[in-house]
């Protein structure tokens, strides 16, 4: 929860090069996510990216936190999950139970939330299949906010440059850095 949301943890000194610290950084986007809290349904996508650790999937599970309280209809999977909806329902033909109604909800979903972009295998099943989950939800008005670890060049690279052409025009682009907070408890 947002109360729970620590920006002590985060370097408030420079980073790498990087314009603002760590902490602002954090600050920015922490404001941010809750605009978009407070604006859904009127926002844009949102895509998450930077170094493993940086605070992305706990800004994710706030900002559902608050959504949830508006009651509104959200699906969040890790994509490695989102990928295993996508073969069932392709290759089983939706046969087993609830594998229809998860996919459908992929479409419905006034939001959906893919965790860890970049964890799944990729071939050129996944890439169709993500291209279409994508485009189709660009096309539907529907919001999605996806968060990985890979960089820009990376995400070009995996993901070809119609997947990726998209991300740059119809979402908006949060980049997190800074030290590896998971590490940081152990060192």
């Amino acid at each position: 929860t947002y109360d729970r949301f620590d920006l002590k943890l985060f370097e408030d000194k420079p980073y790498e090069g990087e314009r603002l610290t760590p902490r602002k950084n954090m600050e920015k986007l922490l404001e941010e996510s809750q605009t978009f809290v407070a604006d859904f349904p009127q926002v844009r996508s949102q895509l998450f990216f930077g170094d493993p650790g940086t605070g992305k999937t706990f800004l994710i599970h706030c900002m559902i936190n608050e959504l949830l309280k508006k009651q509104i209809a959200l699906v969040y999977y890790t994509a490695y999950d989102l990928i295993n909806i996508l073969e069932d329902h392709r290759f089983n033909r939706g046969e087993e139970p609830g594998v229809s109604q998860k996919y459908g909800n992929l479409f419905r979903a006034s939001l959906l939330v893919v965790d860890d972009l970049g964890t799944e295998m990729l071939n050129s099943f996944t890439l169709s299949e993500l291209f279409n989950l994508i485009n189709r939800r660009i096309n539907q008005g529907k919001t999605t906010i996806i968060s990985t670890n890979l960089g820009l060049e990376d995400l070009r690279d995996q993901y070809t440059e119609r997947i990726f052409s998209r991300f740059i025009q119809h979402y908006d682009l949060k980049y997190f850095y800074g030290d590896d907070l998971r590490l940081k408890k152990f060192i």
